[in-house]
């Protein structure tokens, strides 16, 4: 697999840690575009009736980029995703020049809304072009995928940066080792980048968790890291900047 996005672009996208991309080998023939997408974690609330998403090319060539909703949903600590006709996106598929810029209109009318939060993907596809700006018709390859979180509300109110109290953290045992479960008994998701257990040592990071989703009623999974104490502290940086004490794990 090849990344096929500028150093710079890469490293923005790792920092937020919101916008998950996946490689795709390309056919030779056909070149791939640097794309910078802002705003990383766009909020329709109740106040709102269209959002507006950007897409900016970085790169030298011409970039056809697909945009597609999906209904957000986690079942046994994995993500599963739906059609959906909640929320709309103009246009659907996008054609950027380079150095250009590209708005797209997310527009969710209050009536199509749920009642509770509203979770979805959007899923950004790049979509392969020859050399004279054109997207090829046959044999499609999406070349690069990026996924943006999509929250809507009709009633309630956005998470704030308090929204970790409503975890609860348990350690159990599976197949012999440790591991530890996420719950989120709130109403609204819960957004913790850069978990970790605090010892008296220092921190413990969780790997593969720099930037991490806990859907309303659902819960998340980790194997624990070596060195943890048997009721150990888990920190995270939630809404804001500093890192908080998210809650006591204890074992059950």
């Amino acid at each position: 697999m090849v990344m096929l996005m500028h150093r710079t672009s890469s490293f923005a996208f790792a920092a937020y840690g919101l916008l998950m991309a996946l490689p795709i080998s390309p056919a030779p023939a056909y070149g791939a575009a640097a794309v910078m997408i802002w705003p990383v974690d766009p909020v329709l609330g109740k106040e709102k009736q269209a959002e507006a998403l950007w897409i900016q090319n970085k790169g030298a060539a011409p970039a056809v980029m697909q945009i597609r909703i999906f209904r957000w949903t986690q079942v046994d600590g994995k993500d599963h995703y739906e059609p959906q006709q909640d929320i709309e996106s103009s246009p659907p598929i996008a054609s950027i020049a380079p150095g250009a810029r590209q708005m797209i209109r997310l527009s969710a009318p209050l009536a199509k809304r749920p009642e509770g939060e509203g979770t979805y993907r959007i899923i950004i596809d790049e979509v392969p072009v020859a050399s004279d700006g054109t997207a090829r018709r046959t044999g499609v390859q999406f070349q690069m995928r990026y996924s943006v979180p999509l929250f809507t509300y009709k009633a309630l109110t956005p998470p704030s940066d308090t929204s970790h109290q409503t975890l609860r953290c348990k350690i159990f045992n599976r197949d012999g080792k440790r591991q530890f479960r996420l719950e989120n008994h709130g109403a609204t998701h819960v957004r913790l980048l850069n978990i970790g257990f605090q010892e008296k040592a220092g921190l413990i990071p969780l790997e593969n968790a720099k930037v991490s989703y806990i859907l309303a009623g659902s819960a998340l999974a980790w194997p624990v890291p070596a060195g943890v104490s048997e009721r150990p502290t888990l920190s995270a940086v939630n809404r804001g900047s500093h890192r908080h004490e998210i809650t006591n794990c204890v074992e059950g």
